[in-house]
């Protein structure tokens, strides 16, 4: 049986979703071969075949749309029998309806040489603090809950479905592994249809939208995937100029979460003057719809903000410093068929950690100025059959040599991945990954470690 988050979206996608742009109609033949792009937030319509979201809680299984909705007929599925199948999964409060989803997440993983923070890999440390030392680790903190509700329409912009989501897990701030925090991942509210989509709460951020498939509960931040999810007002307009070439212009003003010098009480850091400036551009080119499609889709982005340092220590007296915080980004999705592709990210910018760029350094404590960085990552997806899918890639995050004068920084973070992915059934999965990581270091041994990660989750 299909998970409740799968059918809640079959049941958007066609309300006025943009979704609908790339999802097969209801009452016509259901495709088992329909895969979701694997995008961490909706970029622009988003139901065609592409590279399966190993880690997210987006559907990736190939059960089809009338076994969802209990169809007699397994070649077809009614508007009536969807549904039907909704209210057996959801709460309804007056015109609000309420569908919870989960997955539990546990992971097994083993470092040749200690990685930060464990459970998940960010970076290897360096063998001059901690000399030969491999770690293992088993995780269940990445289990996640949450519930998506549906409200009734607004008369605006000739109709605008609302829904949104809350979404938490327990990778939150803790003080041992066994002693989990919760951490707040997604609580938005949205109003859209084909054409626009108005959003308040937190989300993922505008810029940088695609989702490295990776094992690694994060997904590639620190190590080349920009971006993460922080409060924002945001505006997208979509604009079909015909039935191959689709443009998304996306808009935020977004919260500006300063990142560095937390623990420092000698360092002041807080937001600037106004919100981060968050923009994005994207193009999708080619059918948008039937199981021939096949889209190609291309992205520019980026971001500007400015953030106040106060330095106290006594060595250097700096009050008022404000560094600017921003980024240019581009993206590109390829399928070359319906099996497999090609999907990557890259990045430059400065002052980044805020955005899990530069290694998460986004300032230097030493000369008071911002870190720039450069990176990116690729991944060449296959899905060998309808439950057997595999990711090979890369993933580089080089922050500028010139930039870092403090001992310890950290100079270039590095990894290749390869996994395998197998969906047991339509709620359970299982992944295997194998990852080569290499951190170089400031005037210290670069730290070099093979990981091995196994993981399950069980989704309803």
């Amino acid at each position: 049986m299909l998970s409740v988050w799968t059918v809640a979206l079959l049941f958007v996608s066609q309300v006025g979703d943009p979704a609908a742009y790339y999802a097969p109609p209801v009452g016509m033949p259901a495709v088992a071969q329909y895969q979701p792009i694997a995008y961490a937030q909706p970029v622009a319509p988003a139901a065609i075949s592409g590279p399966p979201n190993s880690v997210d809680a987006s559907p990736q299984f190939q059960t089809t749309a009338a076994e969802a909705a209990g169809s007699s007929d397994p070649a077809y599925v009614t508007q009536e029998e969807l549904q039907a199948q909704l209210k057996k999964w959801s709460w309804s409060k007056g015109d609000f309806k309420i569908v919870p989803y989960g997955t539990l997440w546990g992971s097994m993983s083993y470092d040749s040489q200690r990685s930060r923070i464990g459970d998940y890999c960010l970076w290897i440390e360096s063998p001059n603090t901690h000399y030969q030392e491999p770690d293992y680790n088993v995780d269940v903190k990445s289990t996640r809950l949450g519930t998506d509700f549906f409200g009734p329409a607004l008369p605006f912009f000739d109709g605008l479905k609302v829904d949104g989501k809350v979404e938490i897990d327990f990778q939150g701030q803790f003080a041992t592994r066994n002693k989990p925090a919760l951490l707040l991942r997604h609580a938005y509210a949205e109003a859209k249809n084909d054409e626009w989509r108005f959003l308040i709460g937190q989300t993922w951020d505008v810029i940088s939208p695609l989702y490295l498939p990776t094992l690694n509960y994060t997904a590639g931040a620190a190590v080349g995937n920009l971006g993460y999810r922080r409060a924002q007002f945001r505006v997208e307009r979509y604009v079909a100029f015909s039935d191959t070439s689709l443009v998304a212009l996306q808009s935020a003003l977004a919260a500006n979460a300063v990142t560095d010098f937390v623990t420092d009480t000698t360092i002041s850091a807080d937001p600037g003057p106004y919100p981060d400036v968050q923009s994005r551009v994207g193009w999708t080119i080619g059918e948008r719809t039937g199981p021939e499609a096949h889209p190609i889709i291309v992205g520019v982005g980026g971001h500007i903000g400015e953030q106040d340092f106060d330095f106290r220590s006594l060595s250097a007296l700096d009050l008022g410093r404000r560094i600017k915080t921003w980024s240019l980004d581009g993206d590109i999705l390829i399928p070359f068929s319906q099996n497999w592709g090609f999907q990557g990210e890259f990045f430059t910018g400065s002052n980044l950690s805020n955005y899990m760029g530069g290694i998460m350094q986004g300032v230097d404590r030493v000369t008071h100025r911002g870190i720039h960085a450069t990176g990116g990552w690729f991944d060449i997806y296959c899905n060998w059959r309808p439950d057997l899918h595999t990711h090979t890639g890369f993933a580089i995050d080089d922050p500028c040599d010139e930039d870092l004068v403090a001992a310890g920084s950290r100079t270039r973070n590095q990894t290749i991945f390869s996994n395998i992915i197998y969906d047991a059934t339509s709620a359970l999965q299982f992944g295997f990954e194998v990852d080569v990581w290499q951190t170089g270091y400031l005037n210290m041994q670069a730290g070099r470690a093979v990981r091995l990660e196994f993981a399950t989750k069980y989704k309803f």
